[in-house]
């Protein structure tokens, strides 16, 4: 599968998760003001629920898969370069600044 069908597969099916994800971090970087710990949070968030769904066997099989591929990817993925994108913009505005 190749990126930008990827990308594509999780913009139809996994657009909530990804806004989600964008409006949470987006809120962690205002609490914390710290890039790199909000994407450390929501994966850790992430990686706990998909466990739990797996350990009461609210998941099962192959939904397993499709989980990560649906939720947990798009979430942390997002995440990340959400703040890869915050953390360019303020390199740029500091060197036009200066």
């Amino acid at each position: 599968m190749s990126l930008i069908v990827l990308l594509a597969y999780w913009y139809t099916y996994s657009k909530w998760y990804i806004l989600g994800s964008w409006f949470i971090t987006h809120i962690l970087n205002i609490a914390f003001k710290r890039l790199w710990l909000s994407p450390l949070l929501i994966n850790a968030l992430a990686l706990i629920v998909l466990f739990v769904g797996i350990y009461y066997k609210l998941i099962e099989g192959q939904e397993v898969g499709a989980s990560v591929l649906n939720v947990y990817m798009p979430i942390v993925f997002s995440s990340i370069i959400m703040n890869l994108l915050i953390f360019t913009i303020r390199k740029i505005r500091i060197k036009l600044k200066n």
